[in-house]
């Protein structure tokens, strides 16, 4: 019984470490959410990276820096942000999607169009994905229009 107890202030303490680290993570977070809604997106990104230092697989942090990067032009730092968040939840139907349409900015429509597919697959609904999937045919010079409804089809 002696050992639990001398156990538990440990404990105590460990606990209000964790708590502080928390404490101090959201408020990071919150500090470079402002900064990026005040259009301050180097000291943003700055607070992000200091984050990610922390906690290297920062979902929010990963996913407002690949924001933020794109927004900058930025697009290999976007992909990178992006795939990390990819690795840790690679069906996100957001984070597939910014990646699509960071590559369809850079381009590379044939890898956009295999992202969109991959989205599409996911929700066959999600119609941002439809459009910038058409957009980048088109740019391949493959999409050949669309096959219009008839009227009474979903009657």
């Amino acid at each position: 019984m002696a050992q639990v107890t001398e156990f538990l202030p440990k404990l105590q303490i460990q606990n209000n470490l964790i708590n502080q680290y928390q404490d101090q993570l959201s408020d990071l977070l919150s500090i470079a959410h402002s900064l990026e809604k005040l259009g301050q997106h180097e000291e943003a990104i700055s607070i992000y990276e200091k984050i990610l230092e922390m906690e290297p697989k920062n979902i929010t942090a990963l996913y407002n820096s690949g924001n933020i990067y794109d927004e900058l032009n930025d697009f290999q730092k976007a992909l990178s942000s992006y795939n990390q968040l990819l690795e840790i939840m690679p069906n996100d139907i957001a984070t597939l999607f910014n990646k699509a349409h960071v590559l369809l900015q850079m381009r590379k429509y044939e890898d956009a169009v295999w992202w969109y597919d991959k989205i599409i697959e996911i929700d066959p609904t999600y119609v941002g994905a439809l459009y910038n999937r058409r957009v980048a045919l088109c740019k391949l010079k493959t999409h050949f229009g669309v096959i219009p409804m008839r009227t009474r089809q979903f009657l």
